[in-house]
């Protein structure tokens, strides 16, 4: 065990140095063989830490990097958001998150959880949001100005699977500018069985500092379809916005971007 942590150990120091490595050239760094090399690769892509760039090229995943970078908010400012998002999940009973960016990845600043007899697992569900196809996510990339996006999406491409259909990354910002201009982000997974929700929470300057969302699943949706929960989220993220504004916050003491 000690042996294949050592051996993980070092792959993860090599990756860790930048830029991609061939297959070929970790071998040679780590001495070891190819067998032993894929079969670690294939448990570290799996988790998450790991993801291949290109045909035969390894590189470390954002994910990875944003776990040695563990964000330092202002405790006031947490209370706050934590008290207010309880006291929003009690009243609609439903689980609720406030992210924001951190390191090109999406990040919890705050989750409150309602317990129900049926629950979809939103623990799981929220760990981790996808930066270019969560609707938080969306909501986030879409409220940041044009030229901080470009770079966003020069430090993190787009990839097909995050493109979802769209031809290329024009149609996929057309899609983040209709986001930014409904104000609103929404969601139905036929999959998952869920429909989900984000809105924009903004700083004193009215720049976008993070997104409040908000994901039901089907079988519990109302029969206003969830129209009385948006009403509720519209009022929440109001009042959240106005206590920022009040404070004096800036979106820098919640985003936290590798090219700031």
């Amino acid at each position: 065990m000690i042996q294949v942590i050592g051996r993980v150990a070092d792959i993860m120091e090599k990756l860790s140095s930048g830029g991609t490595f061939p297959l070929e050239k970790l071998a040679e760094a780590t001495s070891l063989n190819h067998g032993t090399l894929c079969n670690i690769l294939k448990s570290l892509i799996k988790v998450g830490w790991v993801q291949k760039c290109g045909w035969g090229n390894y590189c470390v995943t954002d994910y990875f990097r944003e776990l040695g970078n563990i964000p330092q908010w202002d405790p006031v400012l947490i209370s706050y958001l934590n008290q207010t998002l309880r006291e929003l999940s009690e009243r609609i009973q439903e689980s609720a998150v406030i992210s924001t960016l951190r390191y090109n990845t999406v990040v919890i600043m705050s989750e409150a959880e309602y317990q129900h007899t049926l629950m979809v697992n939103n623990n799981r569900l929220y760990a981790r949001l996808s930066l270019y196809t969560s609707v938080s996510g969306e909501v986030l990339c879409a409220g940041l100005p044009h030229q901080t996006r470009q770079l966003l999406f020069k430090h993190r491409p787009l990839s097909e699977l995050d493109l979802q259909g769209h031809q290329d990354s024009d149609g996929y910002e057309k899609k983040l500018d209709a986001i930014r201009d409904a104000g609103q982000n929404l969601s139905v997974n036929e999959t998952l069985g869920i429909k989900s929700w984000a809105l924009p929470i903004y700083d004193k300057k009215n720049a976008i500092c993070a997104a409040l969302g908000l994901s039901v699943p089907l079988v519990r949706l109302p029969q206003d379809k969830g129209e009385n929960i948006l009403l509720e989220l519209y009022g929440i993220k109001d009042k959240i916005s106005a206590w920022i504004a009040k404070k004096g916050y800036s979106s820098q003491d919640f985003m936290q971007l590798p090219f700031w």
